[in-house]
This record gives structure tokens, sequence and C-alpha cells, in this order.
């Protein structure tokens, strides 16, 4: 995918981590399934701090590893204000 390599992917994962704090969640799990286009997946995964478990199960604690900038969650920031007022 062209995204990847372009910090798209810490920003997944800060909007992980809020989502599954705000749900009172200790980990992420995370189910892969292998296939010809997505090769990338699971080296994105543990680049953002996700390990691979075996089976297609990669997990992850809550909290983003330190080294996942801060400025990252301006992808965040910068949605739609409709979405934002709809609390998304």
């Amino acid at each position: 995918c062209r995204v990847f390599g372009r910090r798209l992917e810490h920003a997944m994962r800060l909007c992980l981590a809020d989502l599954a704090q705000s749900l009172g969640a200790r980990e992420i799990a995370l189910h892969y399934v292998a296939s010809a286009k997505n090769t990338l997946v699971p080296a994105a995964l543990n680049a953002i701090g996700f390990v691979d478990r075996g089976d297609g199960l990669f997990q992850a604690t809550v909290t983003p590893p330190a080294d996942l900038a801060a400025h990252y969650m301006d992808v965040v920031d910068r949605r739609e204000p409709a979405l934002m007022a709809e609390g998304a």
C-alpha cells in the first residue's frame, strides 16, 4: 500500500489507543489475514508496537510506544468539522 511509510500507520495506532482507552481496554488485538496484496502489514504492525502472537493474531498494549511522535495525532485533529461535532 502506498500509504505505509508515510506515518499513516502511526496515526492509526494512536487513534486505536484513544478508542481502546475510552472503552477501558488494556490491550488491542488485531487479526491479520495474509494475502498477496497485504504482505507489508505485519512489518507495519510491528513498527507501531504490535507483537505477532502467531496464527494472524497481533497484540499491543493500549499505551502506544514512546517513539510514536505526538505530532502524528495532528491527523485526527484535522477531521471534518461535521464529524467532530458528532463526536466521531
